[in-house]
């Protein structure tokens, strides 16, 4: 009689005959489950093993459960994943990608029935594995049959080809490089940086969120290049020529120049980030995972790339589809796309009436039971969110302050809300918030408004936080956003005091709560590491009697805004600037030497140094939507002569103060002529 351990052996076997991955979830008391591991793992020493979790097995690598990143990179033959104390889902995912074609999926798990709706839709997805439970008799295994040979590498042997062809070809002719997971997308960088180091010494920068993602660049270098040192880890040296890592901002900010841009991950950075890229380097490889838990880079392929062929008629595109870890039609793959919504695809819609639209609040048991309209709105949300994860879906479902408001017309879902109860804190609590003592999980908008702005009785009432909001992009721009939003207020509105959303600035996002009443009134010190924004909190009360408070904390934080920017923000975009104080701020009326003073400046007098705290006063007095760019970065941000000039492309201090009193004098004739 075959035991369970045999059992796991042939399908080890089997695996490794057909190149495919399969997923083997272990059920039943804890030390059977442990006997059974390390009496499989006598048997298959010799094979690569990655744990995730604490297992302690001899020669194998392991990390803790929510590490399931750390593997990012490697590659193993059996992936043991412990999930029987809590399940971290972007560990899992990620951990997935380092198994190999012929290897074993072990996952660890909880015998007892589920007690929420995560459990209940996680035990759903394991009974799609092989199961095998304890006293019970083994399971079927998969039937599937051995694969043919192919070719792992003609798809990434062309995307490494149009690579180098980005530095030997014509200037201003970007590739943008887009692949799902396990297609080799970063070797191909890898190993079309050591092909060119290997002709002439050139200087390659690679950025990307993190180091971590670009790693296997630097592995494949290494390997065909055994001549190269690393020099640290974000640098590779040989002979004259480099390859080094630098971060978005930093690499905006310094704008160091290069032979090669590769910008990996790109759907992970601001748009506007991408396209201050674009427009100053000239020899740029953009590359993106289109699916995984990296991020969808659907949005990314929709906004940018719609973009950048206008900009750069002569860009290429390459798609690799071609797994090289595993086998085409992987049964894991699709198992992991479907149990995590990864692979939801949009439909298409054809509005009648943005007024006909309706909004629903999301039944979590329907949503189980029925998982196509979790589906749709989970598309929707990885399309428009680059950040959306596999533990938003399992957040979703297990927490019971989270929850789903979905927008339809015609039976079709156009748009989609994401939000979570926050507040109702009581008195001492929010004392020990005050004091920094205490920082309670899930209230973010209550947190920051007791212990950053000074109104701790905000925190004791309750707010309906928008985590995230999606509109069918085919549908954009129509109002629909603003018409969910003024619903979801009226629904909330019977038991909640005011909405609240975070969110990292940009121009077009702080516009578009801005359109819907919200107010901006704290503005994050810190860049968002994933989206390189400074994040924003903006409230809008439900209740006409809780508006005061609102009026305060906004009239506070403009204040503090315009007077402590340079120093608090040094490195804001002067469009962010804009966009946060685009109404006059309503301060006293200027003395008329000072008006005086703004006048000569503009027709040539005076000096800057003279006049710059007037011009300050006087803009804000107007409002900064007459002020350029130029003017914000010199007034406000306290940018040097120097910066300006090499931002603003102009030769020096000269120009650029020309170019200032030029913009004084139109602001001033414009106004005049009004009055």
């Amino acid at each position: 009689m075959q035991t369970q351990s045999d059992f796991l052996s042939s399908l080890q076997q089997q695996a490794h005959q057909s190149f495919q991955r399969f997923g083997i979830v272990i059920q039943g008391e804890s030390s059977w489950q442990d006997a059974l591991v390390s009496e499989f793992h006598k048997t298959q020493m010799y094979q690569r093993w990655f744990c995730v979790g604490d297992f302690g097995l001899e020669n194998a690598y392991s990390v803790s459960p929510k590490q399931g990143h750390m593997l990012l990179g490697r590659e193993c033959d059996v992936l043991l994943f412990d999930a029987r104390n809590g399940f971290d889902a972007n560990s899992f995912t990620a951990a997935l990608g380092s198994l190999v074609g012929g290897g074993l999926l072990i996952v660890i798990t909880e015998s007892r029935q589920p007690t929420n709706f995560a459990q209940q839709w996680m035990h759903k997805q394991w009974e799609k594995l092989v199961v095998i439970e304890q006293d019970k008799a083994l399971p079927t295994a998969p039937d599937i049959k051995q694969a043919e040979k192919e070719s792992h590498y003609t798809e990434q042997e062309h995307a490494i080809s149009l690579i180098e062809k980005v530095v030997t070809g014509h200037r201003k002719r970007p590739l943008v490089l887009t692949a799902d997971r396990g297609r080799g997308k970063t070797s191909a960088l890898g190993i079309a940086c050591a092909n060119l180091l290997q002709q002439k010494p050139l200087r390659i920068l690679i950025t990307a969120p993190s180091i971590k993602a670009v790693e296997p660049v630097y592995q494949h270098a290494l390997r065909l290049l055994p001549n190269a040192q690393r020099i640290k880890k974000d640098r590779l040296e040989l002979g004259q020529g480099a390859i080094q890592f630098i971060a978005p901002d930093e690499l905006l900010s310094s704008r160091p120049e290069c032979d090669l841009l590769l910008v990996d991950e790109a759907a992970a950075i601001p748009v506007p980030m991408l396209k201050s890229i674009t427009e100053h380097y000239h020899r740029l490889v953009f590359s993106t995972t289109i699916h995984g838990y990296e991020g969808c880079g659907r949005g990314f392929t929709i906004k940018f790339v719609d973009w950048l062929q206008k900009q750069r008629s002569g860009m290429k595109t390459w798609h690799m589809t071609q797994p090289i870890r595993w086998s085409m039609n992987d049964a894991l793959e699709s198992w992991l796309y479907d149990a995590f919504l990864l692979d939801a695809e949009l439909t298409h819609h054809q509005l009648n009436q943005v007024d006909s639209i309706s909004l629903s609040k999301a039944d979590k048991d329907d949503l189980i039971s029925q998982p196509s309209l979790l589906r749709e709105c989970f598309a929707l949300l990885v399309n428009a969110h680059y950040q959306t994860s596999p533990n938003d879906l399992i957040h979703l479902l297990q927490d019971d302050n989270s929850q789903l408001y979905f927008a339809k017309q015609d039976n079709a879902v156009v748009g989609v809300i994401l939000a979570v109860e926050e507040g109702g804190l009581d008195a001492e609590l929010v004392e020990e918030i005050q004091l920094g003592k205490r920082r309670p999980k899930g209230h973010l908008a209550p947190i920051t408004i007791a212990n950053h702005l000074g109104f701790p009785n905000v925190a004791k009432l309750s707010t309906q936080r928008v985590m995230r909001i999606a509109v069918h992009p085919a549908l954009q721009g129509k109002g629909i956003g603003q018409k969910m939003l003024q619903k979801l207020e009226q629904m909330a509105a019977k038991h909640i005091a005011y909405l609240s959303t975070s969110f990292g600035a940009t121009e077009e996002l702080v516009h578009f709560w801005r359109q819907s009443n919200f107010r901006a009134i704290r503005l994050g010190s810190m860049r968002d590491a994933a989206s390189g924004c400074y994040s924003v909190l903006m409230v809008k009360a439900c209740d006409s009697k809780q508006t005061a408070w609102v009026d305060e904390s906004q009239a506070l934080f403009e204040e503090m805004l315009s007077n402590n920017v340079a120093d608090v923000y040094p490195k804001l975009e002067a469009s962010i600037f804009r966009a946060l104080l685009p109404q006059p701020l309503g301060m006293s009326p200027l003395h008329p030497a000072k008006l005086l003073l703004i006048e000569c400046y503009a027709d040539g007098g005076n000096s800057y140094e003279s006049v710059s705290a007037w011009l300050q006063q006087w803009l804000l007095n107007l409002g900064l939507n007459s002020a350029s760019d130029l003017m914000i970065s010199k007034l406000f941000l306290n940018r040097s002569w120097t910066e300006c000039a090499q931002q603003f492309g102009l030769p020096g201090r000269k120009q650029v103060e020309q170019q200032l009193r030029d913009e004084v004098k139109h602001i001033w004739n414009d106004l005049h002529c009004k009055q």
